[in-house]
């Protein structure tokens, strides 16, 4: 029942927040390190929620008439993570549609583990008529790290009815969508040829990606604050949440005009669980915030830096280059978050 209420609460207060930004009159106006920002500029970044520190972390937000442009994906449907009470996979896929029908995103990839969601084809068709198009993200999440290629290859192929059922026919070029599991496109050189060149005959596109702020690391924290009845502290896992996530954006976004020259069209990464479920609403206004302007996957793979190649095979597409810009100067990706602190009891 606890663990209900907190939900509840939790939901409504997002529903409040997502009516308009939401500034905190706690935190200091005065931030070090700011002077350098025209007072819109402050505006804007105050607006994204982020901290005090994160602020001071993050570059000036885009000029006015300029967009970051970024195409959304969402991983693991019907369910990333623990299930959390109050959160079930229907009511996660209440916020995100709802969430990107109010900021007009378009055509959402989600991509379909299809051994997880065999029994859940009344949702998955329910993403699909909302617009946004199913593709094959393996059956079984299988990592191409710990089996034989041939089954990682198999899994690729079991992942595909499913998908290409709901999809429908004539939906063939939108549901041969692949996206890689743990951003890990083989071993070594040879098995993410030999598993191109497996898509590559059979049709499939594959979905790159350029923003991961590890979504997915978030949900199981919150399971922990409801299960310990630790409510008090979710507003720090959502504030760590949004911090991530915008750092995140600016990396990528300062990565790719340090490394290329110029503002390239971006791919996220988020998943479906019930934290992002949660978070969605203010996610995509804190983004917008910074100058995010919503675009279809199909729109950003016309981008040809996704087709440059560079030799690696783990990680997302500005990582791989990152690589081979080494002695730069270019700082690495955020790393993975640490949250092992919140809500633990000792």
């Amino acid at each position: 029942m606890r663990r209900a209420l907190a939900s509840l609460l939790f939901a409504l207060c997002l529903a409040c927040s997502s009516e308009k930004p939401v500034i905190d009159p706690a935190v200091d106006p005065e931030l070090p390190g700011d002077s350098q920002l025209t007072q819109p500029e402050l505006d804007s970044v105050r607006t994204a929620h982020a901290s005090p520190d994160t602020r001071r972390r993050l570059g000036p937000p885009v000029r006015p008439g300029e967009k970051i442009r970024i195409a959304i994906t969402v991983d693991d449907l019907t369910m990333n993570g623990p299930v959390v009470e109050g959160w079930s996979k229907s009511q996660i896929a209440d916020a995100m549609l709802a969430a990107f029908a109010r900021h007009n995103v378009p055509a959402v990839y989600g991509f379909v583990n299809s051994q997880r969601a065999r029994n859940d084809r009344p949702l998955l068709e329910r993403w699909r008529d909302a617009g946004h198009p199913l593709g094959n993200h393996t059956a079984r999440h299988t990592d191409i790290r710990q089996v034989p290629l041939a089954e990682f290859i198999a899994d690729i192929q079991a992942g595909e009815p499913l998908v290409a059922d709901i999809m429908g026919k004539g939906r063939e070029l939108e549901s041969k969508m692949f996206r890689y599991t743990f951003s890990q496109e083989g071993v070594d050189l040879a098995t993410r040829n030999e598993v191109r060149d497996f898509l590559k005959a059979h049709d499939y596109r594959v979905a790159p990606l350029t923003i991961d702020f590890y979504d997915w690391a978030y949900n199981t924290p919150f399971d922990r604050c409801l299960e310990n009845g630790m409510d008090e502290q979710i507003p720090i896992l959502r504030q760590r949440y949004l911090d991530a996530a915008m750092i995140s954006l600016d990396w990528s976004d300062r990565a790719s005009q340090e490394m290329f020259g110029r503002r390239m069209t971006h791919v996220l990464l988020i998943h479906y669980g019930a934290f992002t479920g949660q978070m969605i609403e203010e996610l995509l206004t804190a983004w917008e915030t910074r100058g995010a302007e919503w675009v279809t996957l199909d729109d950003a793979l016309k981008d040809e830096i996704y087709a440059r190649e560079t030799g690696r095979w783990s990680g997302s597409t500005l990582q791989q280059h990152h690589t081979l810009y080494q002695g730069t100067g270019l700082e690495p990706h955020p790393p993975l978050p640490v949250l092992t602190d919140i809500c633990k009891i000792n």
